[in-house]
């Protein structure tokens, strides 16, 4: 099958890892740029912190653990500011940009996504290839695991092997992808890493380039290259 032919899991893997973050980041006041660097980062917490709290009360692993976490942090994070906003006399400011920056800011993110993107379909082939590392063999199997058993907490995946606490966030994504979308294993995988790489990655080297030298739109555009010319990550981490 062809890259094309996986656009919508591709899309459900990008609402995936936006979607329940953003509803936390906006009610904790987070807007433009920031809502959008920020809000992949809160939905891998979310989705750590469902599967550990699923397999401690016996509930099989699924999206609703993942979507009721989020509902929790949404409505902590809006109580919180609504306490802060009382207690202050401005409030949480959100930064806005000026409307010229915000079409930077997306054309190096779309600069970006096509450069790493691109890279990354090239690097990985096709859509059903997958690393032949030792590593890898692990990871796989973890994906396969958390399906048999409905459990993806961190602190009984490594039972899979006999070990013990094993970060397992990002095969959590991967399972429920899979559960949601169907395909197969290495499919899944390769989705869910595109969309880090070429998505998640870029919006955070815009956000610390612009908190660090402001709106400026050749900084702005420089981060979008800049973030496709590094060789550790995202390259290097998807091959291992």
């Amino acid at each position: 099958m062809s890259w094309w032919s996986h656009a919508p899991s591709f899309l459900l893997a990008t609402a995936l890892l936006f979607l329940p973050g953003a509803a936390v980041a906006w009610a904790a006041g987070l807007r433009w740029l920031a809502l959008f660097a920020a809000a992949p980062a809160i939905t891998v917490s979310a989705v750590g912190t469902a599967a550990v709290v699923s397999s401690s009360l016996g509930v099989p692993w699924s999206v609703w653990s993942c979507l009721a976490t989020a509902a929790i942090l949404t409505a902590a994070a809006a109580l919180t500011l609504g306490r802060s906003r009382a207690s202050s006399r401005h409030g949480l400011a959100a930064v806005r940009p000026a409307g010229q920056y915000g079409a930077v800011v997306v054309a190096a993110a779309v600069l970006a996504a096509a450069l790493i993107g691109g890279r990354m379909l090239a690097a990985i082939g096709s859509p059903d290839s997958f690393s032949q590392t030792f590593d890898n063999v692990f990871h796989l199997n973890a994906i396969q695991y958390i399906l048999d058993t409905g459990s993806g907490s961190s602190l009984t995946i490594g039972a899979m092997t006999g070990g013990g606490f094993y970060p397992a966030a990002w095969h959590d994504l991967v399972s429920l992808l899979l559960q949601l979308g169907g395909g197969s294993i290495p499919e899944a995988v390769n989705i869910v890493n595109l969309c880090i790489g070429a998505l998640v990655w870029p919006a955070g080297c815009l956000y610390l380039t612009r908190a660090f030298a402001g709106p400026r739109p050749a900084a702005l555009l420089c981060a979008g290259i800049l973030s496709a010319a590094f060789g550790a990550y995202p390259l290097l981490m998807i091959d291992f």
